[in-house]
């Protein structure tokens, strides 16, 4: 579900590149999707074996926190919003979204039956 990820990125005005390098405490690395980000260190993402995907990031100095939530929440918050939404309107359903006083983000999927 790279597309969602990516929407997620694009709501927290970062851009990810595919087959990019991402920036780390260690110096440059390539990665199969890098998210940037304003600080010193990018957020890299590699494809695993089984299909999984494996996020690496440095934590080191804050930035990456500041900029996606404490352990990528923010991240972790807006994929499965972006995942459901865009299967519903795969369907030719619409979406409407709400945040909630607690910070959740509340979804209502209409889907018309023939």
């Amino acid at each position: 579900q790279i597309g969602a990820l990516k929407a997620a990125c694009e709501e927290l005005g970062k851009e990810m590149l595919t087959n990019a390098k991402g920036r780390t405490y260690i110096g440059a690395k390539k990665a199969d999707w890098v998210i940037k980000l304003d600080g010193p260190y990018d957020v890299l993402i590699n494809r695993g074996k089984n299909g999984t995907l494996n996020v690496s990031t440095d934590f080191y100095r804050g930035n990456v926190e500041q900029e996606c939530g404490k352990g990528l929440e923010k991240l972790k918050h807006l994929y499965p919003i972006h995942v459901a939404s865009q299967k519903v309107r795969a369907l030719g359903g619409m979406v409407q979204r709400r945040k909630l006083a607690t910070g959740q983000t509340e979804l209502t999927c209409t889907v018309s039956s023939l």
